[in-house]
């Protein structure tokens, strides 16, 4: 008996530390739930604040009638470019809807966007539920010009073969899909894609050959995907 507790604390162990080595930002997120840590500490993180001040440079410059692309590491890792132009890429890796809702005012170039691309949510399962994302999609939204195009990107289905962190997340990737959907056709100039059943293999994860190794982000050929259903929307 003793000695199959100790097996089962050092596998506790040995599983912790492989948790927290793939997902360093885990114990980012203990500390929040516990109280150790404030949600702009937890999210609005160093990284986070650079970007935007490079955000801010551009939209400055940003020719009217560009088409906006704002989002987490799926829009920082799109070649905009390849979409339409004007565009520019207003993508913050590791950003959640908490994120976008407290800098999409601090873009000025917003008010002659031609159009806007949102495409996040995923890393917001971490920190809070479908219904709550929804909640703040909904303000976003709110923040667009009324009578501005919107077209909004499904969450992308996720590999948990290759990141063992990711299990279950399919499972509320298609809970939040499923409202993120029903949000966009409440509003009159939105369009919706979905892209997901292109990316998924027969196990309904994401497939290698559209993934980029790590379970999460897509490869160029996943992107190259996104960008084709993107274009006839765009131009």
């Amino acid at each position: 008996m003793k000695r199959n507790a100790i097996v089962l604390v050092l596998l506790g162990i040995v599983i912790g530390v492989a948790v927290f080595a793939a997902r360093p930002d885990m114990l980012d997120r203990i500390r929040l739930h516990a109280g150790l840590m404030s949600q702009d500490e937890a999210e609005l993180t160093p990284f986070y604040h650079r970007i935007l001040r490079y955000h801010r440079r551009i939209s400055g410059n940003a020719l009217p009638g560009s088409v906006h692309f704002i989002g987490d590491s799926f829009i920082q890792g799109l070649c905009v470019s390849a979409v339409t132009a004007p565009a520019i890429n207003l993508g913050i890796g590791g950003d959640t809807s908490y994120g976008v809702l407290r800098r999409i005012s601090q873009y000025p170039s917003l008010q002659t966007a031609s159009a806007v691309v949102l495409a996040f949510g995923f890393n917001d399962l971490w920190f809070r539920s479908p219904a709550e994302v929804t909640a703040n999609y909904r303000q976003v939204l709110q923040a667009i010009p009324a009578q501005m195009p919107v077209v909004m990107t499904a969450v992308f289905p996720v590999d948990d073969r290759v990141e063992p962190a990711l299990a279950g997340m399919n499972a509320r990737v298609d809970e939040l899909n499923r409202e993120l959907e029903r949000l966009c056709a409440e509003r009159r100039y939105c369009a919706w894609v979905d892209i997901g059943d292109a990316l998924r293999d027969d196990s309904g994860r994401l497939a290698a050959r559209y993934g980029d190794g790590d379970g999460l982000h897509l490869s160029s050929a996943g992107n190259a995907i996104w960008i084709a259903a993107l274009r006839p929307l765009l131009n």
